[in-house]
């Protein structure tokens, strides 16, 4: 029996942590998995697992071929069978209403959220009364150490968790051959198939009277299970593990399953109900891994480690300015010319180069910091949409390839390319995939079209045309009324620029029906506020101001849709939505207050942010970009107050320097208003901030991205990494041929 107690000193908590690193370590080399909060108990300084049935694991066949060897389901594999696999690492995940949780085993802590629902009564024994569902919180965990009476995070002892990993594994290099690893010969160990939850939500959900009337009922409730497995063509190599389930859940148990350590059969408490079921036999797996581990392997992890540590608290706002910020007065910086400019973006390809996972087939993919709800990030392969996917990456390869015809940059074009379109394909034979993804040009369906035609543009190929067509055709009406995000990124307004760029393009007729589907369900789910203006409610519970997910973005959509069809009452809803969006303007601060999560604070303090996604640079963008589109009398005020605070805060720079909301954003944004205003000392300024975000970056040795110091994740999305800084580089050196993708030109 293991008692929870508390540590002595600081010391003890950084032994514990120690221990903690050397523990990630062994559970990595035995292949195992699922230590969260719940199976891991603090014992003063000595962590100790429990539940031990899966310290080595299997796994199993892929569930469906639909990738085979593409490079994206290489990088799958590679992050499925690195340290995170353990399950140890802080690792957000979104719930089914977006909320956002981690239960992993140094993750889970404090207050935090659970990914299930709770329901609670209101207006007990009251006409009113009505019954909600809201998201638990686990409390009283005993898997962080503590110390007079508080619990010690694992972010501030990120240094001692990543020398005891290191310590061990390079044990294990050293001591290869004396691993024990014979004990684990021919024991039978626990697969886990799904989520011990998810079989104990089903039970529950069976108590329901609705499930209890008939036999028929209870049977139909029980086969919710097998949904998983309806889009795999057949025949499905899973019927034998479902009826399994099936038969065990019929008899009120949580479904089991095991396997011997060295076959790779599957087995239930009946039997081999599946031969052959494993992808391999693990006790080789192992054997073959401590033979793999080596320093290259360790420098991986360890930045793995490093990255899941602070992505657990860090957002879009939480890097700090370092000493570094100020270095330089921009009256000291001089413009780069051309041929500076394409060079500091090749170097930013061959880092992405080096980063490239490469496939069997030539496909080709990346690792990257994915954005998960509106302020987190996690470490994924890379996405399918512009934001943080794919589609980005092709954009800047293209638009680099199309000004220097270096052949390494249009091989590894042609791989990236690859890899989108095994996904494009792979979306329409297994729609499920498509019918679940949000519409939105940023991170959605229509950002794969939006890059599709501007890749085209840049390669002088129609071909891309046509698969953008071919993939406006999985956007459906029924996946139109059922967006609830309404905004620019993921949302209804994002697919109308989508749709609105590829019937400009190609005429295509039904783009235009989708977009205008867009916008009347925009009109039909807006919120209209007493005094006449209005909004959508996009990012939590609250109307935002602000390009990304606020009105701007969304009523910057609306009069582009006007614009094509002449239906004013586009115009109109954007003119009220742009009145409710100055009602959040604070002349003080000459921008627009961010209230996101404002019904969290206890004492509301304004907060303001000045970049592409919020605040003053944003809105500006999307008034310029449409004020000759609309008679709403503040528009040429909002421009001017938006293009002075965004003079403001490129001079106070930030220590980002993504597009998003770091100093090439603010830059793009300022060669955006000088394109259109004519301002010749808007173009300098641009220039200038460019030109100290580069000089800044080879002096410190890398840009400033999610991390800000010396351990920085090659991050290689668009919007919050590498490949957006260096397409803005080349906008800056060819501001005519290539647009502002910042406002999806």
């Amino acid at each position: 029996f293991v008692e929870a107690a508390g540590c002595g000193s600081e010391q003890e908590v950084a032994d514990y942590y120690c221990r903690i690193g050397a523990l990630i370590g062994i559970i990595y080399l035995l292949n195992g998995n699922d230590c969260h909060f719940e199976n891991l108990i603090a014992s003063g300084a000595y962590p100790t697992l429990i539940d031990l049935e899966s310290v080595m694991h299997h796994d199993a066949r892929p569930f469906a071929d639909e990738l085979g060897d593409n490079a994206m389901f290489f990088a799958r594999n590679q992050l499925g069978n690195s340290v995170f696999r353990t399950g140890f690492l802080p690792s957000w995940k979104e719930g089914k209403d977006g909320f956002l949780y981690d239960m992993s085993g140094i993750g889970g802590y404090g207050n935090g959220v659970s990914p299930y629902l709770l329901s609670k009564w209101h207006h007990i024994n009251t006409d009113q009364m009505k019954l909600s569902f809201t998201p638990g919180r686990y409390q009283d965990l005993n898997n962080l150490p503590v110390l007079n009476g508080q619990q010690q995070k694992p972010v501030p002892y990120t240094e001692q968790i990543v020398a005891g990993f290191t310590a061990f594994y390079k044990l294990v290099i050293l001591h290869s051959n004396e691993v024990p690893i014979h004990l684990f010969a021919g024991k039978e160990l626990r697969f886990i198939f799904r989520s011990t939850q998810i079989y104990a939500m089903v039970i529950k959900k069976l108590m329901n009277p609705k499930y209890m009337r008939t036999g028929i009922k209870r049977s139909i409730g029980i086969e919710l299970l097998t949904r998983a497995f309806l889009h795999n063509q057949p025949p499905n190599p899973y019927w034998s593990v479902s009826k399994s389930e099936l038969r065990q859940m019929e008899e009120t148990d949580i479904p089991i399953f095991w396997a011997d350590s060295d076959k790779a059969d599957l087995k239930d408490n009946a039997g081999i109900i599946s031969v052959g079921h494993m992808r391999n036999v693990v006790y080789d797996e192992v054997k073959s891994q401590i033979n793999k581990m080596d320093e290259k392997d360790l420098a991986k992890q360890v930045k793995f480690i490093r990255a899941s540590l602070f992505f657990k608290e860090a957002g879009h706002d939480s890097v700090k300015d370092t000493e570094e910020t100020h270095v330089w007065k921009l009256e000291e910086i001089s413009a780069l010319d051309k041929d500076k400019l394409i060079e500091s973006a090749v170097k930013i390809a061959r880092i992405l180069q080096s980063e490239a996972i490469f496939s069997t087939d030539g496909s080709c993919s990346w690792m990257s910091a994915g954005i998960i709800g509106t302020n987190r990030f996690r470490i994924q392969p890379m996405s399918k949409f512009l934001y943080d996917g794919m589609p980005g990456m092709l954009l800047f390869l293209s638009a680099l390839y199309a000004v220097t015809a270096d052949p390494e940059i249009k091989r590894l074009n042609e791989a990236a390319l690859k890899s989108l379109r095994q996904v494009i394909d792979n979306m329409h034979q297994y729609h499920v995939y498509a019918s679940t993804s949000p519409l939105g040009i940023a991170s959605g369906i229509s950002s794969v079209i939006y890059a599709l035609l501007k890749i085209s543009a840049f390669l002088d190929d129609p071909s891309f045309i046509q698969d953008a067509e071919k993939v406006s055709d999985l956007v459906t009406p029924s996946m139109i009324q059922k967006d609830r995000y309404f905004d620019i990124i993921s949302g209804s307004a994002g697919c109308i620029l989508g749709m609105l760029a590829l019937y400009k393009h190609s005429g295509h007729a039904e783009s235009l029906e989708k977009a205008i589907l867009c916008g009347e369900h925009l009109l039909k789910n807006v919120t209209k506020n007493n005094d006449g203006s209005c909004g959508w409610t996009t990012a939590g519970k609250n109307m935002l101001a602000g390009f990304s997910h606020g009105q701007a973005g969304i009523a910057y959509a609306l009069l582009k849709l006007y614009e094509v069809t002449g239906n004013a009452r586009y115009r109109d809803a954007a003119e009220q939505s742009i009145r409710y969006e100055n009602t959040l303007y604070s002349p003080e601060h000459n921008n627009w207050e961010d209230i996101r999560g404002i019904e969290e604070q206890k004492d509301h303090v304004p907060s303001f942010m000045s970049a592409w996604c919020h605040g003053a640079p944003g809105i500006g963008l999307a008034r310029l970009a449409s004020m000759h589109l609309s008679n709403e009398p503040s528009v040429e005020k909002d421009i001017q107050n938006a293009i002075e605070e965004t003079r403001r805060a490129v001079n106070s720079m930030t220590s980002r320097d993504h597009i998003c909301c770091g100093n090439l954003g603010l830059a793009d944004i300022l060669l955006y208003f000088a394109q259109k205003t004519g301002d010749k000392y808007l173009v300098a300024e641009s220039a200038e901030l460019t030109a100290k975000v580069i000089l800044a970056a080879e002096k410190r040795g890398h840009y400033n991205i999610l991390l800000g110091s010396g351990e920085n994740l090659a991050n290689t999305g668009l919007f919050q990494g590498l490949t957006g800084i260096g397409y803005s580089l080349l906008r800056q050196a060819f501001p005519d041929k290539f647009p502002c993708i910042l406002i999806f030109d």
